[in-house]
């Protein structure tokens, strides 16, 4: 990577804004903010094998590192300090320190705050440069990346939690969903998957289509059907919708 001091030096900026540390979204970008204290509490409870805390926490990275999350950034403190580059980077950053934080007794947000986030307790893996591979990760496939995997990755080996990061970084085939899909039909499905595993009802997923600006399909779309929350109710377009709904989370 060209001039990584400078590209470290922007991301400790971001960094060490408090804002931007606990503005993340374990759901629909205009549900509850998620702080940095609970991400840091899922973590250290997903390394000792709590399968819901690990859920939570890849959630909050499915959710936190899309665009509508910088746009409700933006939104929310007036100020547009971060590209979706930055935010996409520092964010995955943020987030895999803290899956590699080595302190086995207390969860890193509970220890006395230094430097804000950089804390003395980090282990060594934890201070990421800016060269690290993670850095390498493209924002374009956002939609793609299976965050999921990589966090069972990393909170599985608390052995080498680093080298377990390295793996999956090295991995394309783990790294991005295996599902051969286009962009925009991997965008529309991965919403509709991250849906069904929080256990939401049909016409909530489509009102998380319909806010995540998802088109509707062509013959829904000719028959003048431009949101999914119309076609929901529509009983022409409601079996349609399942179907769409059923191969996502079938694939």
């Amino acid at each position: 990577m060209k001039n990584s001091s400078a590209v470290r030096a922007k991301f400790r900026r971001i960094d060490s804004d408090v804002a931007f540390q606990d503005f993340n979204f374990c759901g629909p970008t205009d549900g509850r903010l998620i702080s940095l204290r609970e991400l840091g509490t899922w973590a250290f409870e997903a390394r000792r094998g709590d399968v819901v805390a690990a859920r939570q926490f890849a959630n909050s990275m499915n959710w936190t590192m899309r665009q509508t999350a910088l746009k409700a950034y933006h939104r929310t403190h007036r100020l547009q300090i971060v590209s979706y580059a930055d935010w996409f980077l520092s964010k995955a950053a943020m987030f895999v320190r803290i899956l590699l934080d080595s302190d086995p007794g207390t969860p890193y947000s509970d220890r006395p705050m230094k430097g804000m986030f950089r804390v003395p307790d980090y282990s060594d893996a934890a201070s990421l440069e800016a060269d690290h591979p993670l850095f390498a990760l493209k924002p374009e496939h956002d939609d793609l990346y299976d965050w999921h995997g990589l966090v069972r990755a990393i909170s599985e080996h608390p052995e080498d939690r680093d080298a377990a990061l390295l793996a999956w970084l090295k991995r394309p085939r783990q790294t991005l969903s295996a599902r051969k899909e286009f962009p925009a039909t991997a965008r529309r499905n991965n919403l509709i998957r991250q849906a069904y595993a929080d256990d939401l009802s049909g016409r909530q997923i489509c009102e998380i289509l319909d806010r995540n600006e998802i088109p509707t399909t062509k013959p829904m779309q000719q028959a003048g059907v431009f949101r999914w929350t119309v076609a929901w109710n529509d009983p022409d377009f409601n079996g349609n919708v399942r179907t769409i709904f059923s191969k996502a989370t079938a694939a």
